[in-house]
């Protein structure tokens, strides 16, 4: 009998915790709690949430409830509107104070319904592996991509037009088998996980590039991340102080404002830590601290974009806690002198180049024109 009514107490116990439509409650909830724009919560909000609430009640499963709600949100015409899983949420949030965190240090995205490999962490295990970006990721641990259980929600905004970006849930110590196609060949590429910082990215992509006798230095920042001035000044004193060229790959997702701006003053402030010629690379997942950065070295003539168009997601966010192992990421405010010019607009590039990353194999055609852009500068260039 004991047992029997345990049992019982368990099936409650699952019911409560998975009542159709509790997800998308908590989501309305919230951003009638914290949305920034008040407008938007009074006259918008209420008609959007009436438009899909009964949808969100009806889904068959937690997932097609959420698929509902990141359709809802996908109607939100405002930048740092998402959903992301636990895992996802943790990881970034470790990677942005400086922490390390257990990651495979690879990020995939979606194109033409099929995953890629989007970026490698520089030193990481993905990249240590033999991971190659434009990679074509067709199972994890044996299952299609996307039924992994490892295979994370997008971590993106669902109406911004960067593509969906994903991570891969693991654990340190564990072993992650990604099986890619390549130049047409399937091969399986293990990737044992371990934990990984920024920090430690950051000094693994400082190199120096010689390209017909002149030296360049490049240096990648993954994200804006609290201490990525301090690497950077490091990279930039040491081993690339010798260099007559600067490449600053800020190709991916954001960080934070005042780090943002410590980096633009290494460039353009009263006792600038680079004086030479200055390169930066930029994609359509370029975003929030990072379009600061490439907005101010552009407008002020100090710095020339190479690549594509900029996501355009300039506002103060904040990350809540919606239960059911998710959260939602929310616009609380705009920043001041970028948002009214960013938000929605983005960086364009002064070189324009296509990165036709199911085509790459490997390659990288917006550094490769960066590259050149800086070899074409050094032939007028004058310190």
């Amino acid at each position: 009998m004991r047992a029997r009514s345990l049992w019982l107490l368990l099936l409650c116990g699952l019911c409560l915790a998975q009542q159709p439509g509790e997800l998308f409650d908590s989501t309305i909830d919230c951003i009638e709690d914290s949305f920034f724009d008040r407008t938007f919560r009074r006259e918008t909000l209420p008609g959007l949430a009436a438009r899909y609430r009964e949808r969100a009640r009806k889904a068959s499963d937690f997932d097609a409830e959420r698929a509902v709600i990141q359709e809802m949100l996908a109607e939100i015409p405002f930048s740092h509107v998402a959903l992301c899983e636990s895992y996802a949420y943790e990881t970034t949030h470790a990677f942005l104070t400086g922490d390390a965190a257990p990651s495979t240090g690879v990020e995939l995205t979606e194109l033409e319904g099929s995953f890629y490999v989007r970026s490698l962490l520089p030193g990481g295990p993905g990249s240590e592996a033999g991971l190659r970006r434009g990679d074509r990721v067709v199972a994890i641990d044996g299952q299609p991509t996307a039924e992994s259980p490892r295979f994370q929600w997008r971590i993106d905004d669902p109406w911004l037009p960067d593509t969906p970006l994903h991570m891969v849930r693991c654990s340190r110590g564990e072993t992650v088998r990604f099986e890619v196609e390549r130049d047409g060949v399937g091969q399986e590429i293990p990737v044992r996980v371990r934990l990984v910082s920024l920090a430690e990215a950051t000094a693994a992509s400082a190199r120096v590039i010689e390209r017909a006798g002149r030296r360049f230095g490049y240096v990648h920042l993954e994200y804006i991340y609290d201490g990525a001035d301090s690497r950077l000044a490091r990279a930039i004193r040491g081993e690339l102080r010798n260099c007559e060229g600067l490449i600053l790959d800020l190709r991916g997702r954001g960080g934070i404002e005042r780090t943002a701006n410590r980096i633009v003053s290494y460039f353009s402030g009263r006792r600038p830590l680079w004086h030479g010629p200055l390169i930066l690379l930029i994609d359509v997942n370029t975003r929030s601290a990072k379009e600061m950065i490439a907005h101010r070295l552009q407008s002020s003539g100090r710095a020339e974009t190479v690549g594509h168009n900029t996501t355009g997601a300039v506002l103060y966010s904040q990350t809540f806690s919606i239960g059911q192992e998710m959260y939602l990421m929310l616009p609380v405010g705009v920043v001041p002198r970028y948002s009214s010019v960013l938000e929605g607009v983005g960086v364009a590039a002064d070189v324009a180049v296509l990165d036709d990353l199911p085509r790459a194999e490997g390659g990288d055609p917006i550094l490769e024109a960066g590259i050149e852009r800086l070899q074409e500068i050094l032939g007028g260039w004058v310190d």
